[in-house]
């Protein structure tokens, strides 16, 4: 076989914004976001700081997409809610599970901790990190919850808002604490015991043991 016919396997190339936004995540984790420039970003990107403001108005806007991304990885879209009571009880389980991992990363609370730390100069960058994380969190939870009462798949005497606001404290409550004193996790409780303990509480009807 001459090599004309050898056909190379090639990486597909990602787009220019996927670039930026992984530059983005690279760079803001590791240097937090006042340590992160355009020139920065663009040269991790291998993009042009013309392309970088063609998708994004500013160095903030790539922030909150970042932390978008980070989110959807355990968020259920609402044209993704399940239609069976027990894949909704599994995808509310998942849920829990999906953001007590993501808040377990060393390198999601160190960044956490900068951004905290940085609110004192830059109060907007702060704003904008809590509607991205906190907000959207809280606000998909409330959707999923008001959609398992509304079909009658999961049943309380809390509203939607209340219940979310109730799982969030039980599942992120002890994982904040030992963070906060600079506690290890032992490894006597997983993210997933973790979120059936609080499911538990909530809604014993339907996750009770």
């Amino acid at each position: 076989m001459s090599k004309s016919t050898i056909k190379q396997k090639t990486t597909p190339k990602r787009d220019p914004e996927t670039r930026i936004i992984a530059a983005g995540r690279k760079l803001f984790l590791k240097h937090g976001y006042s340590g992160v420039t355009t020139d920065m970003l663009v040269r991790e990107a291998s993009a042009s700081k013309a392309t970088l403001y063609k998708y994004f108005p500013d160095k903030a806007a790539i922030l909150v997409k970042v932390l978008e991304r980070e989110g959807d990885t355990f968020m259920v879209a609402p044209d993704d809610l399940p239609d069976e009571r027990e894949a909704y009880l599994d995808a509310l389980k998942g849920f829990g599970t999906g953001l007590l991992t993501l808040l377990s990363k060393r390198e999601i609370r160190g960044f956490e901790h900068l951004v905290i730390t940085e609110s004192r100069h830059i109060p907007d960058i702060a704003a904008e990190f809590y509607k991205a994380t906190y907000d959207r969190t809280f606000e998909n939870l409330t959707r999923l919850i008001g959609a398992g009462l509304e079909r009658g798949w999961i049943q309380s005497k809390l509203t939607a808002e209340q219940a979310s606001d109730a799982l969030i404290s039980l599942w992120a409550s002890r994982l904040q604490d030992r963070d906060r004193f600079g506690v290890k996790p032992d490894g006597s409780e997983s993210p997933a015991d973790r979120v059936h303990f609080g499911l538990n509480l909530v809604f014993p009807d339907a996750y009770g043991s």
